[in-house]
């Protein structure tokens, strides 16, 4: 059975009965982005009987600290035509520090190669932070304001030009586990990886603790309003950003990627439905971002 519709106006009597298992691609850029989660959790809630699987069934949400002072230049040089003081007889540079806050919000999205490219390989200053989401308990409303504290031990000093973000996904069956990262370590994907700069970076030692938290906050672009704050306790230092999700600076011409590591043959080989040569009902749902409050 195909139904060509939005998860969220299926009535429940359209569906012959409760499946066994629930297939989606609902991961957006840095995993919330576009707020497709919450049309997979309603599926789940509507239509998925007790017990039964979801893929993917978990994901990460991962943070680190990275360090990159020709991407802060860039940040800055694309501001700079606002110091002008006589542009056809205008002085602009009232704009200035309004034209670097707008860029300072905008996040970075670019596909690094961790292996050769110049980014998190060798300018990662601390291992990732991580913030786990269970799609088989989470809600609706936990998803619309996520607050997430976290900690680095800096093994490497340098300057904290802002953080970069990513997402594991996981698929978990009864024989195996596959996880589908996008990782900068690991190959490719179209989802890439996301950097939100600071405009005030921050100077770091070796063994310094990090402290940050990040809020993200649902609106009614499909996607999220983001506060980031990084702090260093021994010195009593702090460096806070501002960034519209939806508003994303997009380099693609860096790294080319390959999603060939991610196939239903992969899918189907971690499905396993523990019953006595009973066919599962499985819905196969696909995700696409649907209007949000």
């Amino acid at each position: 059975m195909v139904m060509q519709a939005c998860i969220e106006d299926v009535e429940d009597e359209a569906v012959m009965s409760n499946v066994d298992v629930l297939i989606s691609e609902p991961l957006g850029n840095m995993l919330f982005n576009e707020r497709m989660l919450e049309s997979y959790i309603i599926a789940r809630d509507n239509f998925l009987k007790k017990g039964g699987k979801m893929f993917p069934c978990e994901a990460d949400f991962c943070v680190a600290p990275f360090a990159d002072e020709e991407l802060y230049n860039d940040r800055l040089a694309k501001a700079s035509f606002w110091l002008s003081t006589n542009f056809y007889g205008f002085d602009l540079s009232c704009l200035k520090d309004q034209a670097a806050e707008e860029k300072f919000r905008q996040p970075v999205m670019q596909c690094y190669n961790g292996q050769t490219q110049y980014c998190f390989l060798r300018s990662s200053l601390a291992s990732e932070a991580r913030y786990r989401v269970d799609f088989t308990t989470c809600t609706v409303s936990e998803l619309k304001n996520i607050d997430f504290s976290f900690e680095f031990s800096i093994f490497r000093g340098g300057l904290i030009h802002g953080i970069g973000v990513w997402f594991e996904a996981l698929f978990v069956g009864s024989q195996k586990t596959v996880v589908l990262s996008t990782s900068p370590f690991a190959p490719p994907t179209h989802w890439y990886q996301m950097r939100f700069l600071l405009k005030e970076p921050l100077t770091v030692s070796k063994g310094q603790t990090v402290k940050g938290n990040i809020k993200l906050t649902a609106n009614k672009q499909q996607s999220y309003s983001m506060k980031l704050t990084l702090q260093l306790p021994d010195v009593k230092a702090e460096s806070k950003g501002e960034y519209d999700i939806k508003d994303v600076d997009f380099r693609f011409n860096v790294y080319s990627p390959i999603d060939k590591y991610f196939t239903m043959k992969k899918i189907s080989q971690i499905i396993s439905v523990n019953s006595q040569n009973t066919i599962p009902y499985i819905c196969l749902l696909y995700t696409s971002p649907s209007p949000r409050d």
